[in-house]
């Protein structure tokens, strides 16, 4: 039940324990989208600019149908790449935050995901969910790949 305080509307204490599954599992599903994102934004700014190039060729080759199975094609095909990376990147991301929460932090556990900008992306955010930011902030500046780009995925 809705209660008026004031000029806010609370739920009454019955309804703060009241376990609601589907608003849970919602909330469990919309959590990994937006880890999803947070996770390898580059990838998905790369499918946007491969879409894009592939409908700006689509439009200034409308009457060449060889060109547009083309770029349709390779869109498609970029896009399932790079979705496959960010879920292998979600993985590696919830892999290391739970060995950051169960072990702590350590080394061993973020050297691994130095060699990417994906990995080292990934493992930043696990390390921020798992409260050991700084760390791995200053191991990646110890070794030296605080913001360089050998390989982007």
């Amino acid at each position: 039940m809705i209660e008026v305080e004031g000029n806010k509307l609370q739920l009454s204490q019955s309804e703060k324990t009241t376990k609601h599954p589907f608003r849970e599992r919602l909330s469990c599903v919309l959590e990994n989208v937006v880890n999803h994102f947070r996770v390898s934004p580059q990838l998905h700014l790369l499918d946007l600019g491969v879409l894009s190039l592939a409908t700006a060729i689509v439009i200034a080759y409308n009457e060449r149908q060889d060109i547009f199975l083309m770029s349709t094609y390779l869109s498609v095909v970029n896009t399932i790449y790079n979705e496959f990376k960010a879920f292998n990147n979600l993985g590696n991301y919830k892999r290391v935050r739970s060995e950051l929460i169960k072990h702590g932090y350590d080394e061993r556990i973020i050297r691994p995901m130095t060699n990417t900008l994906c990995d080292r992306n990934a493992a930043r955010c696990a390390a921020i969910d798992a409260g050991f930011e700084q760390e791995v902030t200053q191991y990646y500046k110890e070794i030296g790949r605080n913001g360089s780009f050998p390989q982007l995925c």
